[in-house]
């Protein structure tokens, strides 16, 4: 029974490291491009788009085809531009 009772505590406890309750901001879906190096950086975009309006606007636009799984989810776009300070 001890056995047992380790064995169900050491699986959960390995699901539990291996989950993440973590709800991370829509910038940290971009941030792996948007380096700086392979896309602009956050304050690249912030600098080049004043507004949320204009960004958002840019990422729907781009011919980039990195940027497909973004382009019809307004709200992460609206959440990201909002993650980087722009209004």
């Amino acid at each position: 029974m001890k056995k047992l009772l380790l064995l169900f505590s050491a699986g959960c406890l390995l699901l539990l490291c291996l989950c993440s309750y973590a709800d991370a901001g829509a910038w940290e879906q971009c941030k792996g491009c948007h380096d700086g190096g392979l896309a602009p950086d956050a304050k690249g975009l912030k600098d080049k788009y004043k507004t949320a309006k204009k960004f958002i606007k840019a990422a729907k636009e781009s011919d980039d085809p990195f940027m497909d799984r973004f382009k019809k989810n307004g709200s992460l776009l609206k959440e990201a531009a909002k993650d980087i300070g722009l209004q």
